[in-house]
């Protein structure tokens, strides 16, 4: 027995041992396989995270040399706002011909160019000669110099040779003092009609101070900037030209392991390569990259370690716990078996009425999911249509848009967008009310429904605005069908209550490509479009390409109107005022009386003659008139000069606003001089208001004047109202009718600027004026051009005969002021007198 015993005892030994060899063997398997697989995981792993990463920071770096370029436009964009509205200025036009050095004093000062950025302007008639110039130092703030600018641009002809009035050269250029950007423009009428009278070039060098404030704005920490012809090209930037072109201007390349750069190429005013940008970045994205490498090592080890732990157990646990589910598999058959037999079923007649109760609970269940779904379904219907025409609204346009967004491959595929703004809605809605307005609003939404694809989606997108998106369609076909749809709507008659109206519209397209980035861009650029169409008079279509610079220019002058808006409702506008005096009293009494005509010598026209006026005259004493001028305030407090924002309010239509602005405040400011006594409403003393064409035209606008004449009390003598020739003639029977409601109740009215525009004596019996303001083109000369004095002479001579007062503008010398005495001129004003200054200065006496 004992013997037994050992030999069991040693059998199970050996069994145990059997046991552990094998568990080692397992072990061994399950470490080799999970080394196996760490390996293929970390090289897999690290592989695609270095190249993400490597992904990520080129595009990052992309982006920020995409933001330099940004920046840059912008920059052009700025130029280009301002280079427009002073080269398409009637003030500008006038300049180049008669060389008004009162638009030198009040637009071109050292203050306006830089408060605008420019480091010059520079005016060339059409001979290409330069008429003025003026150059401007922005770091130091002092004036420069620009005679080393006029090679440059002579050797570059083809900047003052416009072939049309939409002519434009914009970009980059290299100049000896270093790379412009640089902006050329035809100089044209306020209408932007020819013929060009020259071409006006504004710069702005891409100095160290340019290029700390595009670090700033981009917040890219180095910049660096270089002609991409220059000589002393650095080693890197002579490596990666080749490879930038203007169709791939944009490429990056690590310097080190602590930098990476990122290079552009910039075109130059003729759309071909110009500059070298390059923004160093550091390489922020790529030591993440290594730290989250070895995170990845460390996870991989410890989720290893772990892997062989859990199979292990796993493997014993699954053995055992087969075995016991086996166990129990056997013994509950079993003690079902035995149940069989000892309990019988009872009470099936309990159980027969459970199928019907629970068929009568899943048709309620049933119903009430379907009213879910019906409610569901309406509100998502009502939160994606218009309830009036049950068209999609605005959400469910923008929605697909973004799809179409989204989706856009390298296939080439094309989309455009049509925005749609109803001409004369607002007729209807005011003359038959809001009833008329959505029964014309769902006619509105069937006819464009009847002229699109069945693929299009049209919306309404509020108001009376429609939305039409053309998916996988060319601009040309988008373009045929917007026609058709003009068409359509210019025969279309909307009849209620049997009065007939006829119903256009202003139509903006823009075309949706691979480079539209956001629907944002995509919505401004059709909106816009729609706007200008609606600006040029409505009834017609027009187009804007995605981020182009006709987007750039009209957001910029749709900002400088919202400048305007709240300049007027928050007061940020001045009154400056300047004196004008009687000739004859202003001078001294040895020079009043001349026995003959001054000579006329042949000088060279400017500034350059005697002292402007007698050292014993004082404005202020012989001022019969003063003329009231207006200035704008910025954020910081700095005057803006008048060409920065009135070609833009002419153009938005404000200046009727400024006008009634300019009113108020005027009257409001003398109310309490006439009230303590302090000035008195002399027959010959009035204050000068220039008045606007869109004022002289508005119906209610004398109604508006004579309220303010009561409500501030001021007497309507001490005013005269300044209009111009041309919008006098424009609209002669309304600018006859309203002069004659003024001069009723005592206003005086002066005719300004004649002999610019369309000059007629015959007109001028026909216009009851009190005052013949001499356009300053003839004063200037007067005294150097024979046909000039004799202008001045003749129109002096017609002027008293009609019983018109004479004034003679942009006086600027002794001698002038002396031949205007000669001939009997009653009144002067011009820089040579006084210069503008603000009107609380000669309120309070100053």
């Amino acid at each position: 027995m004992a013997s037994k015993g050992l030999h069991s005892k040693k059998k199970d030994a050996g069994r145990r041992a059997g046991a552990i060899t094998l568990r080692q063997k397992v072990l061994w398997i399950i470490g080799a396989i999970t080394i196996c697989l760490f390996v293929s995981l970390y090289t897999i792993g690290s592989t695609v995270l270095e190249a993400g990463f490597t992904t990520v920071e080129q595009r990052s770096v992309a982006t920020d040399v995409k933001r330099v370029f940004t920046a840059l436009n912008d920059s052009l964009d700025k130029l280009d706002s301002t280079a427009k509205d002073w080269s398409a200025w009637g003030a500008t036009y006038d300049f180049i011909q008669n060389g008004n050095p009162a638009y030198i004093h009040e637009n071109l000062s050292t203050e306006t160019l830089i408060l605008l950025e420019f480091n010059f302007a520079l005016f060339f008639n059409r001979s290409g000669q330069l008429v003025y110039g003026k150059g401007v130092d922005l770091e130091r703030q002092q004036a420069v110099p620009v005679t080393n600018l006029l090679a440059t641009i002579r050797s570059n002809p083809k900047l003052l040779q416009h072939q049309n009035n939409d002519s434009e050269y914009r970009g980059t250029m290299e100049f000896p003092t270093g790379p412009v950007l640089l902006i050329s423009r035809p100089i044209l009428t306020n209408e932007q009609q020819g013929p060009m009278r020259g071409t006006l070039i504004v710069g702005r060098y891409l100095d160290a101070s340019k290029i700390r404030r595009l670090t700033q704005k981009t917040e890219v920490p180095t910049i660096s900037i270089y002609p991409r012809s220059s000589k002393q090209l650095p080693p890197d930037f002579k490596a990666i030209s080749p490879k930038l072109t203007l169709q791939n201007p944009i490429a990056v390349q690590p310097l080190n392991q602590n930098l990476i750069a990122g290079y552009g190429l910039l075109p130059n005013i003729y759309g071909q390569p110009g500059l070298l940008i390059r923004v160093d970045i550091p390489r922020l994205v790529f030591q993440q990259a290594q730290v989250s490498l070895q995170t990845f090592l460390g996870l991989l080890l410890i989720a290893g370690i772990l892997f062989t732990l859990v199979t292990l157990l796993l493997l014993e646990k699954l053995v055992l716990t087969r075995v016991f589910e086996i166990t129990d598999g056997i013994k509950t058959i079993q003690l079902k078996q035995d149940l069989s037999q000892r309990l019988p079923i009872k009470g099936e007649d309990e159980l027969s009425h459970l199928p019907i109760a629970i068929n009568k609970m899943l048709a309620a269940l049933e119903l009430s999911q379907q009213e879910l779904w019906q409610s569901r379904a309406q509100y998502q219907w009502q939160a994606n249509h218009d309830t009036l025409t049950e068209l999609p609204n605005r959400r469910q346009f923008e929605q697909h848009l973004q799809t179409l967004l989204r989706n856009i491959d390298d296939l080439g595929e094309k989309h455009v967008v049509c925005v749609l703004d109803l001409d004369r809605f607002k007729i209807v809605n005011d003359t038959c009310g809001h009833a008329a307005g959505d029964e014309l609003l769902r006619q509105i939404g069937l006819l464009i429904q009847k002229q699109v694809r069945k693929t299009d989606l049209l919306a309404r997108l509020g108001g009376d605005e429609f939305g039409i998106l053309f998916g996988h369609c060319a601009l040309e076909e988008a373009q045929a069908i917007a026609q058709s749809l003009q068409k359509s709507l210019q025969a279309y008659r909307f009849v209620w209550q049997s009065k007939v109206f006829t119903i256009g519209a202003s139509i903006g397209l823009t075309q949706i490509t691979q480079e539209s980035a956001e629907i944002t861009n995509v919505m401004t650029a059709a909106d816009l479009a729609c706007y200008a169409a609606k600006n040029q008079g409505g009834d017609r279509i027009h187009f804007y390409e995605i981020g182009s610079s006709d987007v750039q220019l009209q957001l910029s002058e749709m900002n400088w109107a919202l400048k305007i808006r709240q300049a007027i409702e928050e007061n940020c506008f001045c009154l400056y005022y300047q004196p004008i005096v009687a000739v004859d009293q202003f001078l001294n009494p040895d020079s009043r009386v001349l026995t003959s005509p001054p000579p006329v010598a042949d000088l060279a026209l400017g500034l350059e003659h005697s002292s402007l006026v007698p050292d014993h005259a004082s404005p202020a004493e012989f001022s019969r008139q003063c003329e009231i001028l207006l200035r704008l305030k910025d954020e910081a407090g700095n005057i803006v000069s008048p060409a920065a924002f009135i070609p833009i309010a002419e153009r938005y239509n404000l200046m009727p606003a400024i006008d009634r602005w300019v009113v108020r405040t005027l009257l409001a400011q003398l109310q309490p001089l006439v009230a303590a006594g302090s000035i008195l409403p002399l027959e010959d003393y009035q204050y000068a208001i220039n008045l606007s064409g869109g004022s002289i035209n508005d119906p209610d606008f004398a109604d508006f004047l004579l309220e303010q004449f009561q409500h501030f009390q001021v007497p309507p003598s001490l005013i005269c109202f300044e209009i111009t020739e041309t919008v006098a003639i424009s609209n002669l029977k309304q600018a006859i009718n309203f002069i004659q409601t003024l001069k009723q109740v005592g206003c005086k009215f002066a005719l300004d600027d004649f002999g610019s525009g369309m000059s007629s004596f015959a007109y001028l019996q026909s216009l009851p004026v009190d005052f013949l303001k001499i356009d300053g083109a003839f004063i200037k000369s007067l005294n150097q051009n024979q046909i000039n004095y004799e202008i001045v002479k003749s129109i002096n001579s017609i002027a008293h005969l009609m019983n018109m007062m004479t004034i003679a503008e942009f006086v600027e010398n002794l001698e002038t002021l002396n031949t205007l005495n000669y001939l009997q001129v009653d009144y002067a004003q011009g820089y040579g007198i006084a210069k503008p200054a603000p009107f609380q200065d000669f309120s309070s006496g100053a």
